[in-house]
């Protein structure tokens, strides 16, 4: 103990020593194992940059060729799918002159119609009843009066070729701002554009038109309106069934398929009693006939957009 008590700064200043070597080696060590990472991460890198130095150059020039065929290829393809939707514009004339084409379009109309046996309702002129009193049109509304005529035109036609009974309605979007029809203008859609090009955007016109048939008719309408050169989005279809011929008051007198149908079921009703009559003469029970088919006349409308490609000026 008195050897401790007369070296006790000694033995503190030598332990005190040990603890700073021994800091001293794992402050080396661990100082050491980072250096040698960092080593390792730059000799990686140096490899990555030498092998990319000494690369043959991507993509080849076969890569770049083969890109550029498949972008000319695209373009292509993009210049033929807009071309679906290009339409050749009425031509550009002046209001009286196509106040003139105006009732000589609806004069063709109303001619086709009875050539398919297509019936109208009295006085109908395909929503432009209103501007034939007017003596003077708008110069700025014939070209967009031009196209409204001409998308009806299209649809009518469809109408026409697909045998319906009847043409109740037609509406169709104002020509401006400034036109009023009442009922033949929609006010509750618009035309909206759709997707817009470098060179071009592209337009939804939507019209509504209402026309009765059976089911047969409905199907064709719609085949011909897939099928059509123009480019047409039914939007919406309401159909209701009718229930009797006095539905056809509004648009004239009953259809001869309306009478024929009453005709036929009279017939029927005669032929039944006579079946039973000689069914219970003769003392033999008979089955009364059961209806297989007995199809309604429908009321069809539908919303359909015309979509157009509308160049960019310049």
């Amino acid at each position: 103990m008195i050897f401790v008590r007369r070296n006790l700064f000694w033995i503190l200043g030598g332990l005190a020593s040990v603890v700073m070597v021994v800091a001293s080696l794992l402050f080396a060590t661990s100082a050491k194992s980072k250096a040698d990472e960092n080593l390792r991460a730059l000799s990686a890198y140096t490899n990555s940059v030498n092998q990319l130095k000494d690369a043959t150059p991507y993509p080849s020039p076969e890569t770049i060729a083969k890109v550029d065929e498949d972008t000319v290829s695209v373009e292509d393809f993009s210049r033929q799918a807009e071309a679906l939707f290009d339409h050749p514009k009425p031509p550009v004339m002046p209001p009286r002159q196509f106040k003139v084409h105006l009732i000589n379009s609806l004069v063709a109309l109303q001619a086709e119609a009875t050539h398919h046996n297509v019936r109208l309702p009295p006085e109908f002129r395909f929503t432009f009843a209103h501007l034939l009193p007017k003596p003077n049109l708008l110069p700025y509304s014939v070209g967009p009066l031009g196209e409204r005529l001409q998308d009806i035109q299209h649809l009518s036609k469809i109408l026409f070729e697909s045998r319906v009974h009847s043409i109740d309605s037609f509406a169709r979007v104002p020509a401006h701002e400034r036109e009023k029809g009442g009922r033949v203008l929609l006010y509750d859609v618009g035309i909206r554009t759709n997707l817009t090009t470098e060179t071009a955007e592209f337009t939804s016109t939507p019209y509504r038109f209402t026309f009765r048939g059976f089911t047969s008719e409905l199907t064709e309408v719609l085949n011909r309106l897939a099928n059509s050169d123009r480019f047409y989005v039914v939007r919406q279809i309401e159909v209701q069934a009718m229930q009797s011929a006095d539905s056809w008051q509004a648009v004239g007198k009953a259809p001869n398929d309306v009478a024929d149908n009453a005709t036929l079921k009279t017939t029927r009703v005669n032929l039944l009693r006579q079946a039973h009559i000689t069914a219970a003469a003769q003392g033999v029970v008979r089955q009364t006939l059961e209806t297989i088919v007995d199809e309604r006349l429908l009321r069809v409308t539908l919303l359909v957009d015309v979509v157009k490609r509308m160049p960019r000026a310049g």
